[in-house]
């Protein structure tokens, strides 16, 4: 009986589990990659576009675009480390026994199409973002979001909204920003 090199020592049903997580790990890192090159676009070219600096602000050390360009830029190191992490769990995933019969019978139902509800949801956002301005649509959206991510706990909402509010007092009474 011939024995393939290391075949003996893999459980029954490793290796598609092991193609599975593989798959997993290079959807997130094309996920990862994905969000570094709209970071470094905007962080090139988006930002300058979209907030214009007035001459005045041009020498100081804090113009308005100093905030996005903080996000972005942890924006883009997270996906560096994400993109570390999936490459270091590729390289070095071990075989693990097959997931309990109770996951495998679980219906799967909205569960694959979560990415693309959410990319969805953001693009509304974006939308109702630009016609109807931030309050209306952040709290429009925070319920959709909460929703396709099935949180059903009240108490997420309710602090939500008021992370809501506090950001709304912070900008309009504290730092004398209109918001759109």
């Amino acid at each position: 009986m011939k024995h393939h090199r290391g075949q003996d020592s893999l459980p029954s049903g490793a290796i598609g589990c092991m193609t599975m997580k593989n798959r997993k790990y290079l959807k997130d890192i094309s996920a990862y990659l994905f969000l570094l090159v709209v970071t470094a676009y905007m962080w090139t070219v988006g930002i300058e576009k979209q907030i214009p600096i007035p001459k005045v602000a041009r020498d100081q050390s804090f113009k308005p675009s100093t905030f996005p360009r903080l996000c972005f830029l942890a924006i883009g190191m997270f996906s560096l480390l994400g993109i570390v992490i999936s490459l270091m769990k590729m390289t070095g995933s071990r075989t693990q026994e097959v997931q309990n019969e109770e996951e495998e019978k679980r219906p799967l139902g909205l569960a694959p199409f979560i990415p693309y509800l959410t990319f969805a949801a953001i693009i509304i956002y974006y939308i109702l973002f630009q016609h109807l301005g931030w309050i209306i649509s952040t709290m429009f959206c925070i319920p959709l979001f909460l929703l396709i991510l099935r949180c059903r706990k009240i108490s997420y909402y309710l602090i939500s909204y008021a992370f809501c509010a506090a950001m709304y007092l912070l900008f309009v009474f504290v730092l004398k920003v209109n918001l759109p």
